[in-house]
Parts: C-alpha cells; structure tokens; sequence
C-alpha cells in the first residue's frame, strides 16, 4: 500500500491540527499500520492508522462494531479518558472506519503514549502485570451478552475443528507429505479426545460464553513507561490490551491459555532445538496469581478448575494448525524453508509434553491461588 493511499484515507478521520509526518509501524503481522504525527496548537499528537486485513477480516464492519461495544462499554464503566482501553478517531460520516476508493478499510485510533510493550516475557513481574491486564479486560467485559457480539471468524478457537482440517489434510495428503508428518500426525490423534474438553464444559453448562479477545498474546498488553536512571525507559503497570480485532464470543479458557502459553515458553515457535522448549512455571504461577486477582468473583468453579490446561491446550490446537498448513503445502502460514510449518508443529506438540509432564505441579499452583483469593 503505498504512502499516497494512506494520506487519502486520513483526509476522511475528524483529526485537528496540521498534518507534519506519517511513516509505516511495524506491528503485528495482519494488519498495514502507520503512525501520523500532528501540529495542535503548540503540542504535537500522534494517531494510529491501520488498513485491516479484509482477507483475514471477511466482515470488517462486523469486527468495527464488536470493538466500538467494547471500547465503549470500558469507556462507561472507567471514565471517558481512561487509558485503560483505546480511543476511536470517526470519520468525517461519523463512522468507526471508511472505506476507500480502492475497497480497503482504515480505521484510526488515539496513539497511546508513554507505554511499551514487549516480544518476550523475561520477568515474573511481567507476567503478574500482563494477567492483570488481561484479567480486568474480562471483568470489564462480564456483564456483556455474548450473544450481542459477532463471531467473526468462525470456530476461531475451537480445538475439535482444528482436528477436523488435520483429518482433510490428512486424507487428502496433496503434497505427499503424511509419510514424513506420521510421528507428528501420530502424536496429535492420539490426544484428540482431550481436544474437545472446552466444548464439553461449555455443552454442560459449566464453561460460559464470555466476551473475550480471543488473541491475548503478551506482546499485546502495554505497559506504563518509567524513566529508568537515565538510560531510557523501563516498565510500570500494565494498562491496556490492545488488537481488539478477534474480540467476539468464547470462553476464557481458551483466552487464559493463549496468554500462557505465549509467556512460560520462552523460546521462538519454530525452535529446531526441543531441547529448549521448557515450561517456566514460576511465571505460570504469577499468570495464576494476577488472573485470579483481577477476575475474582467473576469466574466459575469449573473455569478455574481447569486454569492449568488451557495452555496445553492451545498449545496442542497450534501444532495442529501448523501440522495442517505442512500437510497442505504451506498455503495459510509464511514459510522461510521448506519444513518450517513441520519445525513449529514440533515445537508446540514438546510444549504439550512438558506441560504433561508439568500438570501435577501446574494444577497445584492453579489450586493455591485460587485458595487464597
């Protein structure tokens, strides 16, 4: 997208001041994101503008509605300018985003200032912060109907699904790769039936439907900035949660898993060296502790009961995927060789093997917390 299609589209955002500088932000990996930079008065104010993905986002206005409820239902519950959650630029029609002559979406938000975020986890303390983060996020969120939300990608989180694509894949087998994929392949059919744990819960009536952001990856939690002695910034609180864009209906187990499982593995999800991919349980504990601390009162006995799974869960629903994509030819995930999808596949199925090995102890730190809120 060129640099003339983005200045078109910010003509149509209600943004005060003159223009001064707009330049790519490399964040993410769906969406075409850049920053403006504005002359307001004597001060200077930057905005985020993002071209979505409409390939991903098969109804954009659909996931624009879902977010400007959150936002707004945050917004009612914690003052107008909380910085708690992020702030929408309409458009000139009084819209949450246009769409422009060539067909694309934008949308523009308020940049958040004085924050940081971060790739990796590297600190228990990051961890406590990041779960509170996400915690409250669902607190907030507690009183909102599912049903009042769009589920904008389909099945998104469901486990059983991904083994259903892994089964066509598998049947199909169109590069002729099943041979090479068989300890894999072996390896997730053999913990099928405890893929659909959530669903059943749910079916039970023991697992609710929840408002949920449904990608609470850590990387997606902002933190307070603090000066640190001179040599740059460190980290304070953390604040918001931010890609609201898989906001829709799902369960906070599978929202809790995922946020897990991107914290206690340290290492990259396409690690050749397995024997690198180790769980850190003392951060999985500060997970607990931050989690339960922002959503107490809020959960059922059954959501926490089954804390210590979720992670192993997503991490077995990934590998799937990524077992998936090798089998079909890599045509949904970008490869950089040719067993790259085979290599994360792996990765994710050792995390589910350390957390095997790890359930006793994981469900105990799970047990403990809860104990004490």
């Amino acid at each position: 997208m060129s640099d003339v299609h983005v200045n078109e589209a910010i003509k149509y955002f209600l943004i005060p001041g003159e223009l001064k500088a707009i330049h790519p932000f490399k964040v993410g990996h769906i969406n075409e994101t850049y920053i403006s930079v504005w002359g307001q008065g004597a001060h200077e104010k930057r905005y985020l503008h993002q071209m979505v993905n409409k390939s991903v986002f098969k109804d954009v206005p659909a996931v624009m509605e879902n977010i400007e409820k959150v936002i707004a239902h945050i917004k009612r519950k914690r003052g107008i300018d909380t910085r708690e959650t992020m702030t929408i630029i309409p458009s000139t029609d009084g819209r949450s985003y246009i769409q422009d002559q060539h067909g694309e979406y934008w949308r523009t938000y308020e940049f958040i200032e004085d924050t940081i975020n971060y790739e990796v986890c590297t600190e228990p303390r990051q961890a406590y912060e990041a779960a509170k983060v996400m915690g409250r996020f669902l607190t907030y969120l507690s009183d909102c109907p599912a049903s009042a939300y769009h589920e904008t990608i389909p099945l998104f989180q469901n486990v059983p699904n991904r083994f259903v694509q892994l089964d066509e894949a598998m049947s199909k087998d169109s590069q002729g790769r099943c041979k090479q994929a068989r300890k894999e392949t072996q390896f997730a059919t053999a913990r099928r039936e405890h893929a659909a744990l959530v669903e059943n819960l749910h079916t039970q009536g023991k697992v609710p439907r929840r408002v949920t952001h449904s990608d609470p990856k850590f990387n997606n939690v902002l933190f307070k900035t603090v000066p640190s002695n001179g040599n740059g910034v460190n980290y304070g609180e953390g604040l918001v949660v931010v890609d609201l864009d898989t906001v829709m209906p799902g369960t906070m187990l599978y929202d809790f898993g995922d946020l897990a499982r991107s914290v206690v593995v340290a290492t990259a999800e396409d690690e050749v060296d397995l024997a690198k991919v180790t769980v850190n349980e003392e951060l999985f504990g500060e997970l607990v502790r931050g989690y339960l601390e922002a959503t107490c009162g809020v959960l059922t006995a059954d959501e926490i009961a089954q804390m210590h799974l979720a992670p192993r869960l997503i991490a077995l629903s990934l590998g799937v995927r990524f077992l998936t994509d090798f089998l079909n030819g890599d045509v949904y995930f970008k490869i950089h060789r040719l067993t790259h999808n085979l290599d994360r596949a792996r990765t994710q199925f050792r995390i589910v093997s350390e957390m095997e090995k790890a359930e006793a102890r994981m469900q105990a730190v799970v047990a403990r917390y809860s104990k004490a809120g």
